[in-house]
């Protein structure tokens, strides 16, 4: 296992707007695997990912403003990036919008 290489190459192919691979150094950067732990380096990753459509980048956008982690938190943002993601049936985000929904989270009550 070679998590540096791999952080390595994905870096290259993300640079290159492979929407994949932006979302794997986005996961690189949030755990520190290849490197160094920054979570907002990792958000800035994800929201590349995303707006390139990718559902894996919309979620974890929604996750990570859920959080506060990266970015600012902010419910009503999650929620619109868990919708986008669970109406390209991404099974997380569709969870978490629909327990968000539930519990009045980043939504009109």
């Amino acid at each position: 296992v070679n998590f540096e290489e791999a952080a390595n190459w994905y870096q290259r192919a993300a640079d290159m707007g492979h929407t994949m691979a932006q979302y794997n150094l986005g996961h690189s950067y949030l755990v520190g695997q290849g490197r160094q732990a920054n979570a907002t380096l990792a958000a800035q990753w994800f929201r590349r990912a995303a707006e390139g459509n990718s559902s894996h980048g919309q979620f974890m956008m929604g996750l990570l403003h859920s959080q506060g982690r990266g970015v600012a938190a902010d419910p009503e943002m999650a929620v619109q990036w868990y919708r986008r993601a669970a109406e390209q049936d991404q099974g997380q985000a569709q969870y978490k919008l629909a327990a968000a929904l539930e519990a009045g989270h980043g939504v009109p009550r």
